[in-house]
């Protein structure tokens, strides 16, 4: 909190110390330069150091401040939850109702715009535990090596003691459930089948220590905690699951362990603040490519390290319809101002571990 001079060794002079709330504007930094000239000890490399440093403490300040949490500003709001959760019930049951049952894309795409429709553990809702892991929700996720489908979503939720890696595979809603003879069908045993592949990948030390390292999970997320994979089929029509009554007792054990079988109708609006990424491997690095952000997205100073690691914003940002075109200036404006704000708190972290 301060900056600090501090003598040579085997000099008398004690350490001098400013406080960085004293040097927050330009005329500061002019000021204690010429406050500090008068001082028999300062060399003029001293004055230089100083302002260097006096220069970035004021551009930080300006950017905090401009990183202001948006209700104190007069600025193009975001949509506030309870407007997000009426508008989103409205539009999954329209789509659901209208959309092509044969379509899986199109649900895949609603579902990348819509994330908080994604089940978390155990079937249940996504976000009712402590929210996911990095706030990143995961679409066709990579398990490297393996050579059956990919799942369509990542959801690393946590809690306490757990870190939960929720692999979801969705199905075409028009798919059946059963044959008339009430056996299962042909498509749910092959997508059950998908499942017991991944969790066959997971029994692999060496997958286990690729997805950890892939999915950014290290020693500092795991402390304390396990981490334990859940995969999940969304699958058909609550009425057609239920049609064939000797196939519907029967139909909850079909799951085997840490598998959960739902259907569409189960599905219920969650709004979060997470953002839908892919991994791009296309380059020498992995990077983490934004594919959409909710209309409740704010960008302050939490949201600025996580949003600064991501290639594709500003057209994740132009692509959303429910942001009015104020909204997405504005966001996208902030992305510079973040950036400069994320770098800085990173070079701190570095020179200050503990």
């Amino acid at each position: 909190e301060h900056l600090v001079y501090c003598p040579e060794p085997g000099e008398a002079n004690p350490c001098y110390e400013i406080h960085v709330s004293e040097v927050q504007r330009p005329e500061d930094v002019e000021r204690w330069i010429q406050h500090l000239r008068a001082k028999y000890w300062v060399q003029a490399d001293d004055l230089i150091a100083f302002r260097e440093a006096g220069s970035f403490l004021v551009r930080a300040h300006i950017t905090d401040e401009r990183l202001l949490d948006e209700n104190t500003l007069p600025v193009p709001q975001a949509m506030s939850w309870d407007e997000y959760r009426r508008l989103l019930e409205q539009m999954w049951e329209r789509f659901l109702a209208e959309t092509d049952p044969t379509d899986e894309g199109a649900f895949q795409r609603f579902f990348e715009q819509h994330p908080g429709l994604l089940p978390g553990p155990h079937g249940t809702t996504h976000g009712a535990y402590h929210g996911p892991l990095h706030g990143f929700i995961y679409t066709q996720p990579e398990l490297p090596g393996i050579r059956t489908k990919r799942p369509d979503f990542l959801v690393l939720e946590q809690d306490s003691a757990t870190i939960y890696a929720v692999l979801i595979e969705i199905e075409a809603p028009a798919k059946p459930w059963a044959t008339r003879r009430g056996v299962p069908s042909a498509t749910l045993t092959q997508a059950i089948d998908q499942l017991r592949d991944w969790q066959a990948w997971f029994q692999e030390p060496q997958n286990l220590i690729t997805f950890q390292r892939l999915y950014d999970i290290g020693p500092d997320e795991l402390s304390g905690r396990k981490l334990v994979q859940h995969y999940t089929l969304v699958y058909g029509r609550r009425e057609e699951a239920t049609r064939i009554e000797s196939f519907a007792s029967k139909r909850h054990d079909l799951a085997g362990s840490y598998q959960f079988l739902m259907t569409y109708d189960r599905l219920k609006p969650n709004p979060t603040s997470d953002l839908t990424v892919r991994l791009d491997r296309s380059g020498p690095d992995t990077v983490l490519r934004l594919v959409s952000v909710p209309p409740t997205f704010v960008l302050n100073k939490e949201e600025a390290l996580r949003f600064s690691m991501l290639s594709g914003r500003e057209e994740a940002i132009r692509s959303n319809p429910l942001l009015t075109e104020a909204r997405k200036d504005f966001l996208i404006e902030r992305i510079r101002i973040a950036d400069r704000y994320a770098e800085r708190e990173r070079r701190a972290r570095m020179a200050w571990p503990y």
